[in-house]
């Protein structure tokens, strides 16, 4: 199964499990804080473990499962 990914903000909490150098977890760090935080964060994503977290600014993504 797939991880589980949690993306804080200020004003809202989103869920998603696709991680792809495409996907929806990039398109949103894209519009939050720019392509190259999304491609950090998508890097990170494929090594994180349950329970980690990658804190940018104004944002945090959580690895839930």
């Amino acid at each position: 199964m797939a991880k589980l990914f949690q993306v804080i903000e200020e004003t809202q909490i989103r869920q998603t499990r696709d991680n792809s150098s495409t996907g929806i977890l990039v398109d949103w760090i894209e519009k939050i804080a720019g392509m190259e935080t999304a491609v950090n964060v998508q890097g990170w994503s494929e090594l994180c473990y349950i329970g980690e977290c990658y804190k940018g600014d104004g944002f945090k993504v959580v690895c839930l499962e």
